[in-house]
């Protein structure tokens, strides 16, 4: 968990071929935060060191006192990862 402002999740990986990197987001108790399900999440196939992760297009996910994150790593490697922009 981290307290953070920001609206956009942005992270540094790379995938190896056929891998793949999905978030979700949730609360402080550990449920969905609708609709940034690992379902919805566009999987980070690619190598960047600053992609914004999105759900079905949409990188904005509400301020939260505090939102805890999921992330599903196959075949790669995730070295970062922040909170940027602001509402």
């Amino acid at each position: 968990s981290m307290m953070s402002r920001g609206t956009k999740l942005v992270i540094n990986a790379r995938c190896s071929p056929g891998g793949f990197i999905r978030v979700e987001v949730r609360d402080n108790y550990g449920n969905l935060i609708e609709p940034f399900s690992e379902e919805n999440c566009d999987p980070f196939t690619s190598d960047s060191v600053e992609h914004t992760v999105t759900w079905k297009g949409n990188p904005t996910i509400p301020v939260r006192d505090w939102r805890r994150l999921a992330f599903t790593i196959a075949g790669a490697e995730l070295f970062s990862f922040h909170f940027a922009g602001s509402q």
